[in-house]
């Protein structure tokens, strides 16, 4: 039986070294940085398990940012467990992530733009694409401890419609804010943000 829990410091710390071999080190934040986050309240840490001989056996995480009284949820990262990949627990562990944040309308998604480099970087976008998610019609960037890269930004909706550019500017904008406060030229990067 599959239990979602949320999860704290000593969870994170467990759950990095998954985490790190997941993501290219461009993209990661330090143990520290994500602890920083945790404790302000807005970045929360899911832990999806299953029960499996009378044990509870870590099936995935995702870190999700969730601004007090607004309709958007921004997932930062999610993480299946290799040994559960393509099993369909991460479509499961998604729906339940949009289920449990009351009055939620979208969520926003940053993926990595293929470059050839690693087939996972296609394998997410048809993951995401195959359970509902648009890609929005922006040159959207992530801040990096260097310098900033390009993603794609994709929008899922428990409406069915995409949000607005201006209002899409505006989560941007207070989800990197919040995620990456310690982003020395975050100005820059909001600058480089534009509608195709």
């Amino acid at each position: 039986m599959i239990h979602y829990r949320l999860g704290n410091i000593a969870d994170l710390i467990a759950i990095y070294p998954s985490y790190a071999s997941e993501f290219p080190e461009a993209e990661r934040k330090s143990i520290e940085q994500l602890s920083l986050l945790l404790e302000r309240g807005d970045y929360k840490l899911l832990i999806a398990e299953d029960i499996q001989f009378e044990q509870l056996e870590r099936l995935g995480f995702a870190m999700i940012y969730h601004p007090k009284n607004q309709s958007f949820i921004w997932l930062d990262y999610l993480v299946m467990e290799r040994k559960f990949q393509g099993k369909g627990y991460g479509s499961i562990f998604f729906q339940y992530i949009m289920q449990c944040f009351n009055g939620v309308k979208g969520m926003y998604i940053e993926v990595e733009v293929p470059d050839g480099s690693d087939i996972n970087q296609s394998r997410r976008i048809s993951y995401y694409e195959k359970l509902g998610a648009q890609r929005l019609a922006i040159q959207y960037f992530l801040p990096t401890p260097t310098d900033m890269m390009p993603m794609y930004l994709y929008y899922y909706s428990n409406e069915g419609a995409k949000p607005v550019f201006l209002l899409i500017e505006k989560h941007i904008e207070m989800a990197l804010t919040y995620i990456h406060y310690d982003h020395p030229s975050l100005a820059r990067v909001f600058d480089a943000i534009t509608s195709l």
